[in-house]
């Protein structure tokens, strides 16, 4: 198996994934540490993981988001459906009002 690195970060990458380290969620404090333990000391994924208190699968799912994504998956995401899940639409609401 290959070795997984992350690429190296832009400079505003880099100023964010900085910010980051400070966040008020631990989910983005340690994804913030994977990403940076990966490109600035080309440590393999296990190394990672152990440093971090994760399994070496869940720094191999950062790090590929991060060289596909970018620097959106240190933010947690919204585990909500996005789509309108509403029973009655606009007319319909109307007319239950009016009963």
């Amino acid at each position: 198996m290959r070795a997984l690195y992350a690429r190296q970060p832009t400079e505003a990458e880099r100023e964010e994934l900085e910010a980051g380290l400070k966040s008020n969620t631990a989910l983005t404090v340690r994804r913030c540490q994977m990403i940076m333990f990966s490109a600035d000391e080309q440590l393999k994924v296990n190394v990672i993981g152990h440093r971090v208190g994760r399994s070496g699968q869940t720094v191999r799912d950062v790090l590929n988001a991060f060289n596909q994504k970018g620097i959106a998956c240190i933010y947690p995401r919204a585990v909500g459906r996005q789509d309108d899940q509403r029973a009655f639409d606009d007319v319909a609401r109307a007319q239950l009002r009016s009963l």
